[in-house]
C-alpha cells in the first residue's frame, strides 16, 4: 500500500512505484482538505507540458494525460479509505484540484507532484472479488443494490467524459444544496458544511478503481465535480445523489 501525504500545498509520494494493482491511501497533514488525482502522462509529455495543459483547461489535459482515479477528498488530520488502481509503467503526476479559501484550486498553488511507475515481475493484474459496482455516466451515479456503506466496491466510468465519485457526510442541519454550493465555489463556507469521507478521483472513459468503504450511519452526498469541456462542474448538471446509511 502506498501512502500519499498531503500538506498545504504539496505532496509526499515515493519517487518510484512498481507497476500492477496498487492501493493508495491519502493522509492529510495540512490545514485544508485535500485530494489526490492521479494522471499518467502520455509518452513524450513532460511536467512542463502538463502544467501548460492545466492552465488551458480540461480539454487540453485530455490531450496529454489519462486520469486513473486516486483517493478523493480527505479532511485535515485524517487518512482516507484505500483506493486500488491498475498502474502501467510510465511517468505519473498527482494533483489536488480542491478549492482553497480564496476560491483558487490547490493545483495552482503548486500542489502537483511527479512519480514514476516501473516494470514489475510481481504485478497482480486481477483484484479480489467486490461487493458491488458504482456506475458513473452523464450525469448520473448508479448505486449498487443493497449498498450498506461497508465493503469493497468497483467504481466504473461508463460515460463519455471523465468522472469521479466523492463522498461527503452531511450533518443533521446541513443540506445537499449547502454542500454543492461550497464544492462548486458558488457559496464558499468555512468550515465547510460537511465532512469528507474519501472516494475515487477522476477516472478515464472506461476506467475503473476499487474503493474500500466503512461508512458510519448518517446521510451522505455522492457527487462528481469534474468539469465538462465548458468548465461546468458535473455536479451542477445533476451528477449527485444523497444516500442514507442506517
Amino acid at each position: 500500500m502506498i501512502t500519499v501525504i498531503a500538506r498545504d500545498y504539496s505532496f509526499e509520494v515515493p519517487e518510484t512505484i512498481p507497476a500492477g494493482r496498487v492501493k493508495f491511501v491519502l493522509r492529510n497533514e495540512g490545514f485544508e482538505a485535500h485530494s489526490a488525482q492521479l494522471y499518467r502522462l502520455n509518452d513524450e509529455i513532460n511536467i512542463d507540458r502538463f502544467r501548460a495543459a492545466m492552465d488551458d483547461g480540461i480539454a487540453s489535459e485530455r490531450e496529454v494525460a489519462t486520469v486513473l482515479g486516486g483517493p478523493a477528498n480527505v479532511d485535515r488530520g485524517k487518512t482516507g479509505p484505500p483506493v486500488e488502481v491498475l498502474l502501467e509503467p510510465g511517468d505519473y503526476v498527482v494533483v489536488c484540484w480542491l478549492l482553497g479559501a480564496g476560491g483558487t484550486a490547490h493545483a495552482f498553488r503548486n500542489m502537483v507532484q511527479t512519480f514514476r511507475v516501473t516494470s514489475s515481475a510481481d504485478r497482480q493484474p486481477t483484484s479480489p472479488p467486490t461487493d458491488g459496482t458504482f456506475e458513473l455516466s452523464e450525469y448520473e451515479i448508479v448505486v449498487p443494490e443493497d449498498f450498506d456503506g461497508t465493503g469493497r466496491y468497483r467504481v466504473v466510468n461508463r460515460g463519455g467524459e471523465w468522472h469521479e465519485l466523492v463522498i461527503l457526510k452531511l450533518g443533521r442541519k446541513q443540506s445537499a444544496d449547502d454542500a454543492l454550493a461550497h464544492i462548486t465555489g458558488t457559496r464558499l463556507q468555512y468550515p465547510p458544511p460537511y465532512t469528507s469521507r474519501g472516494g475515487v478521483s477522476g477516472l478515464e472513459v472506461g476506467g475503473e478503481a476499487v474503493l474500500e468503504m466503512d461508512l458510519q450511519p448518517g446521510k451522505y452526498l455522492l457527487y462528481c465535480a469534474v468539469p465538462d469541456v465548458h468548465e461546468v462542474y458535473h455536479a451542477r448538471r445533476g451528477m449527485w445523489k444523497v444516500v442514507s446509511i442506517n
